[in-house]
């Protein structure tokens, strides 16, 4: 199948907004009517039973597994606070219910509050309750999705909506006094760790615990390769773990396959090939944004920083900033569009149909117009196929859940919305067209596929569809899938021509996963010898001098660890601390970093002075690290005078003292030059001075800066000479 973008395939003919009317009418109706006592499902006639029982039962009927029982008594021993991470499909929901009613044994005026990121999530949490607890309806609450309960005396739960939550929860629970008897439980608690979600960590409570399948957040690298971006620890996965706790329990995709929690799995990668004029945008695409960044590149500006910095109020008045984006932009959708994806996908689709005509397919992009027209373009073609995105209204998209759910839709495809918070009993086959590199959404993919039926033993299948030869290939060295799932459970596929060629296997994926520090034991590594992990953490300079500054050209003070390493940096150069272990990487052009030890700590500035201590520096003594920066002048032996600026080519010295009629700042530009000279005489070969906004002038020297005297034109320096 060719898809061709066509505004048609969403037009609906004469007949058919007939049918849909009538259909829609009929829904309507249905919903009207009162439904008979015997209708009403069993789980729910137990609302009528107002009152609240002494002992919440919220797991009835239910033996926890092994795993969920030591991960309820880790919780208790970590002193009622940490963060569970386990693959999704597991059993979370279950386990913290199951922690809810251990504390409610204890404390018997509990309350309990369950954030989730999506209504869709929302739902599932409050069917489980109902249809799992001995509680009565009235004991459960709903804050977001149009509802705005409250906690009261007969409401003990409350299930509300992120966005909802960090905006309301906290003032709640303090106005009723709550605090001392909350359980938050955060659900997907990765997503709490966005900035504008940490109020959410407001809320006043006594026990805390996070569910995810992966807390470490992720930034999008499609946004461009961050390895030489200065970043430290993900601050987001600190917050998580200061108002959440630490991990208490961890179970990864292999141990749960492997322990029969999850059904068996293979994951099918297939990488594809652009077209001619496909391949031709997408170099010159390439090759525009590569020399943007150069072009805006700065010291701690790089990688993610400086996609971030583009972004902000200030960064978007830069055109060339703002042309940067735009590219991202084109080069992503031309990735999303490629004619080979839609291919890839009509015939898995079809094969996997004639196979079994029953195949329940999940189909995944990031964009919702690729969605919908994948969406029209399977319609058209006669399959039972929904579409479930964000941009569909509450009540069509839980019709196309349900629909799929029940097996009516045996294809559904969705935008990321989906992919976090949906349970799928019985789906055979993903396909991951397009995504964004984050490992997180992979995971909540798998999750979703690995649901197993009552008596299945179902080998279900993730593809995962990507641009050979282009950033879509960065997945790979961001991410170890044989650790995270198991080699055997990996098969890589080149696709050179979908139409008219079968896959060839591949015996490795396209790039070589790369560790991230953490990963990386010390005894793995030896002074000089090349380092096997990820570039990434905080790079600094070295000059001639062996004078240390990080990427704003701060100066830097080297603790004496880190001066022992300088001798490796004779003409001077450039290193990089990584962010977890702090191993010293000595950087060069075109090759790769060389280890040369680790440190205890990220270098840092030296310590600043009070202005009465400044006021009263003399000549050669030690000067503040952390104010040596500012004006540059250069300091040339050729002439008396000095100290000069290099302007295109041509030099410019200060004036001569003697045609400076001021005598107080005659006085003070023969001090200066007197020092240096002195500076000369005892063998430093210093090249430049600095005069800062206090005007201070001073020099820097290993390491080290030194005060020369007082500016005579204060912060601006010199007045130099005409030419």
């Amino acid at each position: 199948m060719v898809v061709v973008r066509d505004d048609s395939n969403f037009s609906l003919s004469g007949p058919e907004q007939l049918q849909l009317l009538q259909l829609e009418q009929l829904s309507s109706w249905a919903s009207r009517q009162p439904k008979s006592e015997d209708e009403i499902s069993p789980n729910l006639k137990s609302q009528k039973v107002e009152e609240l029982p002494t002992d919440w039962a919220l797991v009835r009927d239910i033996k926890l597994y092994d795993w969920q029982e030591a991960a309820v008594q880790q919780w208790f021993a970590a002193g009622k606070r940490g963060i569970i991470k386990v693959v999704t499909g597991a059993g979370k929901t279950l386990l913290a219910l199951a922690i809810a009613e251990r504390l409610q044994r204890t404390d018997r005026d509990l309350r309990v509050a369950i954030v989730v990121p999506t209504v869709v999530l929302l739902e599932q949490w409050r069917q489980e309750i109902l249809v799992r607890s001995n509680l009565p309806r009235t004991a459960i609450g709903v804050l977001g999705a149009g509802e705005n309960d409250e906690f009261d005396d007969e409401r003990r739960i409350l299930i509300c909506v992120l966005n909802s939550a960090s905006r309301k929860l906290p003032f709640e629970v303090r106005r009723l006094s709550l605090g001392e008897r909350l359980l938050l439980v955060v659900d997907e608690c990765h997503r709490a760790g966005a900035a504008e979600m940490r109020k959410l960590f407001d809320v006043p409570r006594a026990y805390t615990v996070g569910l995810s399948a992966t807390p470490e957040r992720e930034d999008d690298p499609d946004d461009e390769n961050d390895s030489d971006n200065a970043m430290g620890r993900n601050p987001d996965q600190t917050v998580l773990e200061r108002e959440i706790g630490p991990v208490v329990y961890e179970m990864t995709y292999a141990e749960a396959i492997n322990g029969g929690i999850l059904a068996p799995f293979i994951i099918e990668h297939y990488a594809l090939s652009l077209s001619g004029p496909e391949q031709t945008k997408y170099s010159a695409l390439s090759q525009e944004i590569t020399d943007l960044r150069r072009e805006l590149e700065t010291g701690s500006r790089r990688g993610l920083a400086l996609i971030r910095w583009c972004r902000s109020a200030g960064g978007s008045k830069n055109p060339s900033a703002r042309r940067l984006i735009a590219l991202i932009s084109d080069r992503k959708q031309l990735l999303y569009r490629a004619q080979e994806r839609f291919r890839a996908v009509d015939r898995l689709i079809s094969e996997a149909t004639a196979a079994d005509q029953n195949s329940r397919i999940i189909i995944f992009h990031e964009s919702i117009a690729e969605v919908m027209t994948l969406f029209a373009q399977l319609r058209l073609r006669g399959y039972a196929v929904v579409a479930e995105h964000s941009e569909f209204p509450d009540r069509l998209r839980a019709e196309a859940i349900s629909l799929f759910r029940e097996g009516t839709a045996h294809i559904i495809v969705s935008a990321k919305s989906l992919i976090e918070g949906f349970n799928v009993p019985t789906a055979d086959i993903g396909i991951v067209v397009a995504a964004s590199s984050s490992v997180r959404q992979r995971i909540q993919t798998l999750g979703r596929l690995l649901r197993r039926g009552a008596g299945e033993t179902k080998r279900a299948r993730l593809v995962v569809l990507f641009a050979a030869n282009t950033v879509d290939e960065l997945i790979y060295e961001k991410a170890d899938w044989h650790a995270f799932v198991g080699a055997e459970r990996n098969e890589y596929f080149r696709w050179t021509d979908v139409l008219n060629e079968q896959p060839e296997r591949q015996l490795s994926p396209p790039r070589a996963y790369i560790p991230s520090d953490s990963e990386i034991d010390d005894y793995q590594l030896s002074r000089g010898s090349e380092y096997p992990g990820r570039v990434e953490g905080r790079i600094y300079s070295v000059d001639t001098t062996g004078t240390i500054f990080d990427a704003d050209k701060k100066l830097i003070k080297p603790d004496p660890l880190l001066e022992s390493y300088l001798s490796e940096f004779p003409s001077g150069g450039r290193f990089i601390v990584t962010p977890n272990r702090f191993y010293v990487l000595r950087l060069a052009a075109q090759s790769t970093p060389i280890y040369l030890g680790r440190l205890n700590a990220f270098p840092s500035g030296g310590t600043s002075a009070n202005a009465a201590t400044l006021n009263n520096l003399l000549p050669g003594e030690i000067y503040p690290s952390k104010l040596a920066h500012g004006k540059t002048f250069s300091v040339l032996q050729r002439d008396r005078r000095l100290i000069a600026v290099k302007q295109r080519g041509q030099v410019r010295f200060v004036r001569p003292a003697e045609l400076e009629p001021d005598p107080e700042k005659r006085e003070r530009l023969e001090g200066i030059q007197r020092v240096l000279a002195d500076v000369y005489r005892s063998g430093r070969q210093i090249s430049k001075v600095f005069v800062n906004e206090l005007g201070h002038v001073g020099y820097l020297y290993q390491g080290q800066a030194y005060f020369v005297g007082f500016a005579p034109e204060g912060d601006a320096g010199f007045v130099l000479d005409e030419m």
